[in-house]
């Protein structure tokens, strides 16, 4: 007889977390026995600074600039006349008028 009710009041309770977690979704559950907590090892103590740690940086590389040879530059002479452009130019025509230039 007791062993059916420590049953029926352990599926009770259980019954009864599960409804509480249902509701919330930060019901948490723990068993805590009697252990002793860990104790941390205190850290050294230091009486002078510690040493001085010098900063050697890298050696920079910088690499020699590439040359480029080129052909000497050209000077000629400037033309003696500048050709004009023909009178009749298709873009100008007159919107009114059949032929391709404006008179």
């Amino acid at each position: 007889m007791t062993r059916r009710l420590l049953i029926f009041v352990a599926s009770a309770l259980l019954a009864g977390m599960a409804g509480a977690a249902a509701a919330r979704d930060n019901v948490s559950f723990s068993i805590s026995i009697g252990t002793p907590a860990y104790v941390q090892v205190p850290s050294q103590v230091y009486y002078a600074p510690p040493p001085p740690v010098y900063y050697v940086p890298a050696p920079v590389h910088y690499s020699a600039p590439v040359v480029h040879i080129a052909a000497p530059p050209m000077y000629l002479a400037a033309p003696r006349y500048i050709e004009r452009q023909p009178r009749g130019r298709h873009w100008n025509k007159h919107p009114k008028r059949d032929h391709g230039w404006r008179r």
